[in-house]
């Protein structure tokens, strides 16, 4: 008796806890309020058998504690189905979207609960007495919980998403392992005029219970709401996103903005933004532009990390306003484009090599024209020179003169050399040659 007593009071904390959890969590979500009370009608069916297992109490109030947590036995089919039809979006005959679909559930969960408060049938859950009323609760059980059931499973088989079907999956395992348990506690043992297992269900749900908060803890579940969702898309965001207040103190910012600023977490709330900003032009451009009521879109700012380092940054802001027309907040989008500048840096440099390399090449292209014809001036120049000095003595005046003529044609011819290989391809092969062949052939073409 001891031990069931400890087993229940561990079990209404277990419920107590995960019911405030997950309402916590997230107290906007539907289906976390409906879970949250799911797991407060379980709780509560424990609480009252806390009471029921103490010895001392008088059969009156045990009897009275025992009608109290069957009220909330009786209630967890019902809101199981609520929580079933939420989770799985039914638009089938039981849509929660309609009110007859609550007007059902209530007014068959209200007849049973004022069934079990009738002294006749009060016992109903435990020493079954010769009535209907045993077995069409056992309807209501083994249909709502079956139709819950089936909604969920049928989800699962539906969705292509892999987190809701992983949920999914958790919950029909848990919920199946429960609900076969439980039917043979209290439906099939009893049937069979078994009762020496102790009422149990209560501390066997813990099942159900604990899978409910795996498929929290790993998968997201109940949890994933528009609000998480864009908290998720800014936190994933590769563009740092600051959030101001009306005074341009920081509020919030992402891991980008973090990251890029070389902050630690946190550090950054409750600073001025101005602090971040190098550029005391653009601090007044921000304030002028915040206070006519403007947006800043794509200004290129330096932005000052924690380690005193500028970065260059796109800036955009848009102003948030309530009803009244009045400022609440700022948001400021930041793009780093320190990387993109530097690519731009490497850009330029290179169209600046290759521009270089082109002028080379057409200079080769010069070059080599103008070797050619060059050599063709000297050759002519030298030659003339050789003719006269060959007619003229050393002793005239003149010879001294045409051999310097002769000398500088050769120098001049050595330069234009020199600037014909500028002209050259590169890329030509060299070879031995036998002058022997290449003699004999010239000698047979002349014939």
């Amino acid at each position: 008796m001891k031990l069931l007593l400890i087993l229940h009071i561990i079990s209404f904390l277990i419920y107590s806890y995960l019911a405030v959890f997950i309402l916590v969590e997230n107290y906007k979500s539907s289906l976390n309020r409906i879970c949250s009370i799911f797991l407060t009608c379980l709780g509560l069916w424990s609480f009252g058998y806390i009471f029921m297992n103490i010895p001392q109490i008088s059969p009156d109030t045990a009897r009275l504690f025992m009608n109290i947590s069957a009220i909330f036995r009786t209630s967890h089919p019902s809101f199981f189905l609520i929580l079933a039809l939420i989770f799985s979006k039914n638009e089938g005959i039981l849509n929660l979207k309609k009110r007859n679909s609550y007007i059902i559930i209530f007014l068959i969960l209200g007849i049973l609960i004022y069934k079990q408060w009738d002294k006749t049938t009060f016992s109903w859950f435990g020493a079954h007495l010769e009535s209907v009323w045993p077995y069409l609760y056992y309807l209501y059980y083994l249909s709502f919980m079956g139709q819950g059931l089936y909604l969920i499973l049928d989800f699962m088989e539906k969705t292509i998403e892999p987190n809701k079907k992983r949920q999914a999956k958790i919950i029909s395992i848990s919920a199946i392992i429960t609900i076969l348990i439980v039917s043979m506690i209290n439906i099939v043992l009893p049937e069979w005029k078994i009762y020496f297992v102790p009422d149990i269900t209560d501390i066997v749900m813990l099942v159900w219970a604990i899978g409910l908060v795996y498929a929290i803890a790993k998968y997201g579940f109940l949890i994933i709401t528009p609000d998480i969702a864009v908290g998720n898309i800014i936190a994933t965001m590769t563009d740092s996103l600051i959030l101001l207040d009306k005074n341009e103190n920081i509020v919030a910012v992402n891991k980008a903005a973090v990251n890029m600023l070389e902050y630690e977490e946190g550090e950054l709330e409750g600073m001025l933004f101005s602090v971040l900003i190098a550029e005391q032009g653009f601090k007044n451009i921000l304030s002028d532009k915040i206070s006519k009521g403007e947006n800043i879109e794509n200004y290129e700012v330096l932005f000052r990390t924690k380690s005193k380092k500028n970065i260059s940054v796109f800036f955009s802001n848009s102003l948030l306003k309530d009803k009244e027309n009045n400022l609440v907040s700022i948001i400021c989008i930041a793009r780093n484009i320190e990387e993109l500048k530097e690519s731009e840096k490497e850009k330029i440099q290179l169209q600046a090599q290759l521009l270089q390399i082109q002028k080379m090449d057409a200079i080769g292209t010069l070059a080599g024209g103008m070797a050619h014809d060059f050599n063709n001036i000297l050759c002519n120049i030298r030659g003339h020179a050789d003719l006269i000095l060959t007619d003229i003595k050393k002793g005239n005046f003149m010879y001294g003169d045409l051999v310097a003529i002769k000398n500088n044609t050769i120098q001049a011819a050595n330069l234009i050399n020199q600037l014909h290989l500028l002209s050259r391809d590169k890329s030509e092969e060299h070879k031995l040659l036998n002058l022997n062949n290449l003699l004999n052939n010239l000698q047979k073409t002349l014939k």
